[in-house]
């Protein structure tokens, strides 16, 4: 009988051992998910038989460690640079879901920026998402803070004041 399968992921080796055959396999951590390998086995008979079987592994992927983001706070009209530390495994993704309007995410330095407005003052909590690739995605999240200030324009005042009244 001969196995083989189109279709093993890396790493994989199919090995027949007379009537069976032995799946081998040590998934790596970006292997991380749902894997469908099918097998066929084909015998040398006259007439020749076959059949098929399809096995789904689940490959969990690993916990993420850890996700420090750095609460910022800046005056109204300032850029914000929110950068974020992780620990994680290199099959997570980071990301965040709903940044504040005008802000950008760069997923490579891990940092959060947003040129804020003078009316942007207040304060705005940012959610750091981890996910992993399996099926359903495991994730995990921290949320750190940005503090935009109110900016006032009339910080210094020369001249004079003079009031008059009538009576």
């Amino acid at each position: 009988v001969e196995y083989r399968s189109p279709n093993l992921p890396a790493g994989a080796t199919l090995t027949a051992a007379g009537s069976t055959a032995v799946l081998a396999w040590a998934p790596e951590q970006m292997q991380a998910g749902r894997w469908v390998v099918a097998i066929y086995a084909v015998d040398r008979g006259i007439p020749t038989m076959s059949t098929a079987l399809a096995y789904t592994i689940e490959v969990a992927a690993p916990p993420p460690m850890a996700i420090d983001p750095v609460d910022v706070t800046v005056v109204g009209g300032q850029t914000a640079s929110m950068p974020v530390s992780y620990t994680a495994h290199a099959c997570y993704s980071l990301s965040v879901p709903n940044p504040p309007a005008g802000a950008v995410f760069d997923p490579i330095a891990a940092t959060l920026t947003w040129p804020t407005l003078a009316e942007d003052f207040g304060l705005y909590d940012v959610m750091f998402l981890l996910t992993d690739r399996s099926t359903p995605p495991a994730s995990f999240s921290e949320t750190g803070r940005v503090t935009v200030e109110y900016r006032d324009d009339f910080t210094s005042f020369s001249g004079y004041l003079t009031h008059e009244a009538y009576y």
